[in-house]
């Protein structure tokens, strides 16, 4: 019965949102007017409901279907016309295959289009879904409550899994473009040494990202295949995150997997699951070792500390900006200390980081002769006081040289982007003042800086700490205001789009610029590119592949909306209307305080309360680490994302007692 009340929703939303039409119609087109160019436009029926951002409407001139998709815009059918049109709300841009006059040259236009369905019948199919699901609900309330407060974890699972699977499977059945982007090389080169008998330099590509790639590429020697492993890794902490809630509070298990199935929804999350950079597994770490964090600190079961820790480690050695997570270790380290936790629970998460940490350190003191994990360090600060670096008489003359150098290159900067540097003096509006100091983010700059001294591993990252310090001396203001800048940007809910956006860059890359190609010459890029050296465009439609010939990306690229696209927005539909606010980054601020003021209360003995904090206060540090010397652009912020929404689930914790550990149901 809850089958025969709930299908024909189901049946209407996938017709009204064209994922899988049934019925079709054949609308004739009349009224036409001139509007640019060899576009012509025409009135629609707006009856349909929901309206679509990407119909599937076809455009079909004397019977037969026009040989183009329908286009995102109507530059290109005003522009280059020959059939090609533009669906909008109420509207078509069309061009006759000539570029006749429609009105005129004798022939006829039709649209075909799914059915129209009315906003009475969907409202409807869903208002009798919805009693006839509460029907059911009432004759099975008290199952149905006992499954929703202690669901067996399989189930939770297999809800998550289907949700992920419908918001990236079109990525790898429609459009099946991995990013490559010129940091990607960089990764590549050190896992190409792994194996041969040469010791790699680690000290700017710590070792875990190319480890990573050297793993996956000998199962399967693709670009696509490492993008699978890393969404593959993303879900399986995800889903290890959820579980470690569900030992706390079992009732917590759908909720968590809510939030965390939202996170992997950002059009953040998948452009960098699907490139070959490291942020995606450094994200995954993270994930990992607070997930494992939180199972442990349950009844301090030292199997899960232990890994914890390790996935401490293995971040750090990822990206340096895992740095922040020391004070996390130390903090939870003094905590077990002060609970009296078991010496085993103890051991188990003291050793593996520092273990870790110091045998990279060794490792680096013989290669570049650097005792550190990393020594990326100082060129993040670099750019980061780049603007009002100063020459100073007790600088050596080569130093100053460098300095009146990189000066040179930032004003030429500011010359080139038409911005007014005497806003750094004049206000403390982080948009306004973002943009000025972007421009420090140079790469020809930092060039400079790394040279200066000598080796920069050595005496160039000693003069560099000592530039930056004594730059920040003398202008403490312009760092006040740089750091103020970041910490909102790093808070700032970012944007979401249509992930083709970014697709529209990576078929540039593949198809027109042809970066991978042997024509080209280079043999370490065809050996980077993998399977797009000569790549089918497959559902990518190439309208001008000359990229000598200046047209508009979205004109020259056209990425036609297929069914499984359809599905995956409609969880965009869902990730846009409820995550990109500022009331994440409020709810993630309300569990650092509260659980701080808890902690202060109960003379940190409450056990649930230390668990939020510890996850709050790790995400304050993070923005810390970040905002001091990078720029806090989304790709830098969303690692610890997921904490905002995490916080809210985990909020309930400070409101109970704490229990004797138990084992969850699974």
């Amino acid at each position: 019965m809850w089958l025969l009340g709930v299908l024909p929703a189901v049946v209407v939303s996938l017709q009204a949102t064209a994922i899988f039409p049934v019925l079709w119609q054949t609308v004739p087109l009349a009224g036409f007017a001139p509007h640019e160019g060899a576009a012509y436009v025409a009135p629609l029926d707006t009856s349909r409901f929901p309206q679509s951002d990407n119909p599937p409407d076809i455009l079909m001139e004397n019977g037969v279907p026009s040989a183009f998709p329908p286009t995102l815009g109507w530059g290109i059918v005003a522009t280059d016309g020959l059939g090609r049109y533009h669906v909008s709300q109420g509207a078509i841009y069309l061009s006759a295959t000539d570029n006749s006059d429609p009105r005129s040259n004798g022939r006829t236009y039709q649209v075909r289009r799914p059915w129209p369905v009315s906003r009475l019948l969907f409202i409807g199919a869903w208002l009798v879904a919805l009693a006839v699901s509460w029907v059911m609900a009432g004759r099975v309330r008290a199952p149905l409550f006992a499954f929703l407060l202690r669901p067996p974890f399989w189930s939770v699972v297999a809800l998550m899994f289907a949700a992920v699977a419908a918001n990236r499977l079109w990525l790898f059945l429609d459009y099946p473009l991995v990013a490559i982007h010129p940091d990607s090389g960089s990764y590549y080169s050190v896992a190409e040494m792994l194996g041969t008998g040469t010791l790699p330099n680690f000290g700017n590509r710590p070792p875990v990202y190319p480890i990573f790639l050297r793993l996956v590429f000998a199962i399967v020697d693709t670009a696509l295949f490492m993008s699978f492993s890393q969404m593959l890794l993303a879900f399986v902490a995800a889903v290890l995150v959820v579980y470690a809630v569900r030992t706390w509070r079992t009732w917590l298990s759908f909720p968590a997997a809510a939030a965390m199935t939202l996170f992997m929804y950002s059009v953040t999350v998948m452009e960098h699951d699907s490139a070959m950079l490291s942020e995606s597994l450094y994200t995954t770490w993270l994930i990992f070792g607070f997930g494992a964090l939180i199972a442990g600190l349950r009844g301090f079961r030292w199997g899960w500390l232990a890994w914890a820790s390790t996935a401490f480690a293995l971040a750090i050695l990822t990206r340096p900006a895992g740095f922040f997570l020391v004070v996390s270790y130390l903090l939870v380290l003094g905590w077990m200390l002060y609970q009296r936790a078991t010496r085993r629970a103890v051991v188990a998460f003291m050793l593996p980081l520092p273990v870790l940490l110091i045998s990279m350190s060794a490792y680096n003191l013989r290669v570049v002769k650097a005792f550190a994990p990393t020594t990326w360090g100082e060129a993040n600060l670099a750019v980061a006081t780049f603007l009002y670096w100063e020459q100073d008489p007790a600088y050596p003359p080569e130093i100053n040289a460098g300095i009146a150098r990189i000066r040179d290159i930032i004003a030429e900067r500011y010359v080139v982007t038409n911005l007014d540097r005497n806003l750094l003096d004049q206000t403390w509006d982080p948009e306004r003042l973002a943009p000025i100091f972007v421009q420090s983010f140079n790469g020809a700059a930092l060039d400079v800086a790394m040279r200066m001294g000598g080796n920069y591993e050595t005496a160039g990252r000693e003069w560099i700490r000592r530039i930056a310090f004594d730059s920040i001396a003398k202008n403490p203001g312009y760092y006040a205001k740089f750091f103020v800048s970041m910490m909102y940007l790093y808070f700032k809910p970012p944007s979401e789009f249509d992930f083709r956006a970014y697709l529209l860059n990576r078929a540039q890359v593949v198809f027109i610029d042809r970066l991978f190609s042997p024509s080209r010459g280079d043999a370490f890029m065809v050996r980077l590119g993998k399977e797009f050296a000569n790549p089918s465009p497959g559902r990518v439609i190439i309208t001008q592949p000359d990229p000598a010939v200046s047209m508009a990306l979205q004109d020259r690229i056209l990425l036609p909306a297929t069914p499984w696209w359809r599905v995956y927005h409609l969880t965009y539909v869902v990730r846009r209307a409820l995550a990109p606010h500022w009331i994440w980054p409020l709810v993630w601020l309300t569990g650092l305080l509260a659980s701080a003021a808890l902690l202060v209360k109960t003379r940190a003995r409450h056990h649930g309360a230390f668990a939020v904090f510890i996850v709050t206060i790790s995400t304050l540090g993070a923005s810390l680490v970040v905002s001091m010397v990078e720029y806090s652009q989304p790709r830098y912020s969303y690692p610890m994302e997921w904490t905002y929404l995490l916080t809210a689930v985990m909020l309930p914790l400070l409101f109970w007692r704490d229990e004797p550990a138990r084992s969850p149901s699974r």
